[in-house]
């Protein structure tokens, strides 16, 4: 009974392998067709704010610029934060 299990499980392994090897699939790239730039979006903690408030910071990859974004709990208005020239914070810009 184990050693039928056992040979099952190695021909499947084996087939998945086989599989694996010889499908050749397509790479999908995200909007690619009318995109107008990379961004990069994290979450994170207001700084001096009531503690549970949170922020999402966005980054235009292109331009190296990071914008913040908040929901007021009173008026669940979506309020932006000024943002930060990652260029001008850091000193340098890098080489693409």
């Amino acid at each position: 009974m184990k050693g039928k299990l056992i040979v099952g499980l190695v021909c499947l392994n084996v087939l998945l392998l086989a599989a694996v090897v010889t499908v050749n699939l397509q790479q999908s790239y995200g909007q690619v067709l009318g995109a107008r730039g990379d961004y990069l979006m994290t979450v994170g903690h207001m700084p001096s704010q009531s503690p549970g408030q949170e922020m999402v910071y966005v980054t235009d990859l292109d331009k190296r610029y990071t914008v913040g974004f908040y929901v007021d709990q009173n008026t669940k208005n979506i309020v932006t934060v000024s943002g930060r020239d990652l260029v001008r914070d850091f000193g340098r810009n890098p080489q693409k």
